[in-house]
């Protein structure tokens, strides 16, 4: 016996497999998209959190350095063809404040997946994607010219020590009867003239090619904090 088909129904039954297919296709899209919403929006606030420490760190180097310039143009205004072994107790405070500043670049391993990922970042504004790519340069040149600052305290200077016969001990100590007990070492046993320093043209080069290191090196951290700023900013907006 031959039976009417029921297209009516084969339709209805078709429409709605096809509805629940592209409703579950809706519902994946939906759902990844809102993964990665909640992956980009937690990788925002890890570089946040970067930045926002990447700046407290070029902050206190940047006190650090303006301190060690005062130091090192201490040392420079003492020097001259009459200086005189007087003026040891200032000439070694001062050496102590020009010689001791460091530079390093803060670590952000959270900018090095941003910059290799090329996540949506890139397309929310190109602004904020261009300084985030020119950091890794600007910190880049911060810890050469940071390493030039140090090969001038650790290999120029030393070398001019060793040129004029001056005992580092007797240059650094705190405590002329017990040594620098910071460093824990003795105290020298050389009676030194450090007018001797004061008086050599090669010792005011290093000390002039400090002070222009550190006044670059303090532009620079100057610049990049003002950068930094700018980051924070836009990246809160995008929280």
């Amino acid at each position: 016996m031959k039976r009417d088909i029921q297209w009516p129904r084969i339709f209805a039954e078709g429409s709605a497999i096809v509805m629940s297919i592209l409703l579950a296709f809706a519902i994946d899209a939906w759902w990844e998209d809102r993964k990665e919403a909640e992956s980009e929006r937690a990788q925002l606030e890890t570089l946040l959190g970067e930045f926002k420490e990447a700046r407290h760190h070029l902050a206190l180097q940047l006190e650090g350095l303006e301190d060690s310039l005062r130091g090192t143009s201490k040392v420079i205004a003492l020097m001259g063809p009459n200086a005189t072994d007087s003026a040891s107790s200032e000439l070694r405070a001062a050496l102590g404040v020009s010689l001791n500043a460091g530079v390093s670049a803060p670590q952000q391993g959270s900018l090095q997946d941003v910059l290799a990922s090329r996540v949506r970042i890139e397309s929310g504004d190109s602004n904020l994607w261009s300084r985030l790519q020119t950091w890794p340069m600007l910190m880049n040149n911060l810890s050469l010219d940071g390493r030039h600052l140090e090969s001038n305290r650790e290999a120029n200077f030393i070398d001019a020590l060793i040129r004029l016969g001056i005992p580092l001990l007797d240059v650094i100590r705190v405590d002329e009867s017990q040594g620098d007990s910071r460093l824990q070492l003795p105290p020298s046993n050389f009676n030194t003239d450090l007018s001797i320093l004061l008086r050599d043209p090669g010792v005011e080069t290093v000390f002039t090619m400090r002070a222009i290191r550190s006044q670059l090196l303090i532009g620079q951290h100057k610049s990049a904090i003002e950068i930094a700023d700018e980051i924070i900013g836009q990246l809160e907006e995008r929280k």
